[in-house]
């Protein structure tokens, strides 16, 4: 069994939600800590650019739904210029 455990999530101000992976099996109990930090398409837009990279789709989900402004996730496309 695994279990998803959240805390600390981080508003518009701090975008970092810190949590715990916690896995229950035959061989004990093991946590597996992360932070993850949420980024604006524009702020990884800007990262790749940065790095070289241009942006060449963009989608709202991996069945490839056209992103709009209301979209909740997005899938970024960049390859090397």
């Amino acid at each position: 069994m695994v279990a998803h455990l959240r805390a600390k999530p981080g508003g518009a101000d701090t975008p970092v939600t810190v949590g715990d992976t916690v896995t229950f099996d035959a061989s004990g109990v093991r946590r597996k800590p992360f932070v993850m930090r949420y980024a604006w398409p524009e702020q990884i837009d800007e990262l790749a650019e940065r790095a070289g990279l241009r942006l060449t789709e963009r989608y709202a989900d991996w069945d490839r739904t056209p992103f709009e402004a209301d979209s909740r996730a997005h899938i970024s496309v960049h390859r090397r210029r």
